[in-house]
């Protein structure tokens, strides 16, 4: 399968990078194993690739500085998912722009971060970044888009 309209939807994954993100994507596809096809990606602040699936998501990165690795940071499933916000950390969201879901007892099922204090990326794009990946989840999780 072709990935590169699901790279290319993400206006911060550069052409650049999509051989690294590639072998992240596969290894997001590998670990999450159902066979289901990725409805979104996005570079988190960390150089991570977010492998977003109907039913939750991925996060994979690359590690090492001679011979790369991937490993996968973090996975969530949107099922338990009953609270969904953003806000901005630091002046501005210099220090990441969230996206944070809780269950229904209010307890942190996960915290995505964007950023563009160190990052090439403008605060415009970030913030539609975040917006985009909001909307994604908050459909998939059945929740309403506000």
């Amino acid at each position: 399968m072709d990935d590169t309209w699901l790279l290319s939807e993400s206006k911060i994954i550069s052409s650049y990078d999509y051989d690294k993100h590639r072998r992240l994507l596969e290894a997001a596809r590998s670990h999450h194993g159902t066979g289901e096809d990725p409805v979104a990606l996005s570079a988190l602040r960390t150089g991570a690739l977010l492998t977003v699936f109907p039913d939750g998501h991925v996060v994979a990165q690359e590690k090492g500085m001679f011979s790369k690795r991937v490993e996968i940071v973090s996975q969530a499933s949107y099922e338990n998912i009953s609270s969904l916000s953003t806000r901005e950390k630091g002046v501005r969201g210099r220090d990441g722009l969230l996206i944070e879901a809780t269950d229904r007892n209010r307890v942190p099922l996960f915290e995505l971060s964007w950023g563009y204090g160190d990052d090439p990326l403008s605060p415009e794009t970030g913030l539609a970044e975040r917006a985009r990946l909001f909307r994604v989840i908050s459909q998939l999780a059945g929740l309403e888009a506000a």
